[in-house]
């Protein structure tokens, strides 16, 4: 279990802590190293100098995002806040609770040098949101259930037929898992 769940009578939060990244951790002094010995020993142009900045951009977010992200889903009473906090920074994202499908475990993918890991996901306004990463399928059915009986109006809205359920398996996304 890499989650934690906090239940109380009229709200469930789940929290997942991002996954340790060494590459980002390494690279970022790595890059800034290669930057500063290139900006002082050479007298390129500004696109190089733009694009390592760049470059140490991404790798301090995702150094950052290793250290100290994590993913926070909040269901309450008519609502589901979905937020992703990196240290004292974050983007939230509010859904009503009506007008989501039932969430569902979705398979991790792996396509070429990228994956996508797994979690759990809904349908919210014929588009598909996948939130907490790396999460089992055991684990998504338990918080499933768990919401389940917290919220049993939401339930009853739950058992209309879902249309990411073709033919028992999830699609998302133009994959097929059963």
């Amino acid at each position: 279990m890499n989650y934690e769940i906090a239940n109380s009578p009229c709200k469930i939060t789940i929290t997942v802590r991002a996954r340790w990244n060494w590459w980002a951790v390494i690279g970022a002094p790595v890059v800034f190293a290669f930057w500063g010995y290139h900006e002082t020993h050479s007298g390129t142009g500004s696109l190089s100098l733009h694009f390592m900045a760049l470059l140490l951009g991404v790798i301090v977010f995702q150094m950052l995002w290793s250290l100290g992200g994590r993913e926070v889903l909040c269901f309450g009473e008519d609502q589901l806040v979905a937020r992703r906090q990196i240290m004292f920074f974050s983007r939230s994202q509010h859904f009503p609770l009506r007008e989501i499908s039932e969430p569902f475990f979705i398979p991790a993918v792996s396509r070429g040098e990228s994956d996508t890991p797994s979690g759990i996901g809904f349908d919210y306004l014929g588009t598909h949101h996948r939130f907490l990463d790396h999460l089992e399928e055991a684990d998504v059915t338990y918080i499933v259930a768990m919401l389940r009986g917290t919220f049993p109006e939401i339930a009853k809205h739950w058992d209309r037929p879902n249309p990411m359920f073709e033919s028992g398996g999830i699609t998302t996304l133009g994959l097929s898992a059963k």
